[in-house]
């Protein structure tokens, strides 16, 4: 199993800011990326801030070489470490999600952090054509991997100003619910849906957990 650790990463600019932050007991790690070392420390300020980088931690025993592949033929940067008791994983923030995808694929599990919410983009279809657009932030509860889907759960939406106001209610009412959705709408994906699973019609929202019914 991995774990995806919720804090975001940062290269240290020079040895004086890496010792000063071990003295104080600061995690620094020292990683390989290529032939190159690197040091990283959660944000701090004496740390570069343009490189962020995001931590799965490989709970043994796993294939760990497996995984490394993986990762490489899916032309993913990423940093290796080892603490004495787990494999560290460094991969870019920005890239953080595509690596998750590769992983759960090629059949690890990763547990994900307690309420880090993700982006869901949703694009509807009009009755009167067109489409509208909102945003949902959600929280992860778990990966199928037969179906290669994400369960999450709706905590807020932001939806875009030129939706009609009897859309935008039915949009907003959904926050609170749960849905499946394919592992790339977590990469940014918007996903088109049928106007029909606003109104019901087409089962997609939950209003429960939709594995207690399974």
């Amino acid at each position: 199993m991995f774990t995806l650790r919720p804090e975001v990463f940062t290269l240290l600019r020079d040895a004086t800011a890496r010792d000063a932050l071990q003295a104080e007991r600061t995690p620094v790690f020292a990683v390989r990326a290529g032939h190159e070392w690197r040091a990283l420390v959660p944000n701090a300020a004496s740390a570069e801030g343009k490189a962020r980088w995001r931590l799965f931690i490989a709970q043994q025993p796993i294939a760990l070489s497996e995984a490394l592949r993986a990762l490489e033929a899916a032309r993913l940067a990423f940093a290796t470490a080892f603490d004495g008791e787990s494999t560290l994983i460094f991969v870019h923030a920005d890239e953080v999600e595509r690596a998750l995808m590769v992983l759960t694929r090629a059949g690890f599990a990763v547990q994900t952090p307690e309420h880090e919410l993700v982006p869901i983009h949703c694009s509807w279809r009009l009755p009167e054509g067109g489409r509208a657009n909102a945003t949902y932030l959600a929280e992860t509860i778990t990966y199928d991997v037969t179906h290669d889907r994400w369960l999450m759960r709706l905590v807020d939406v932001q939806v875009a100003p030129d939706v009609p106001e009897a859309m935008r209610a039915l949009i907003a009412e959904k926050v609170g619910r749960w849905v499946w959705v394919p592992s790339e709408a977590r990469q940014g994906l918007a996903l088109p849906l049928k106007y029909e699973t606003l109104t019901g019609r087409v089962r997609w929202f939950y209003a429960q957990d939709p594995r207690a019914g399974s």
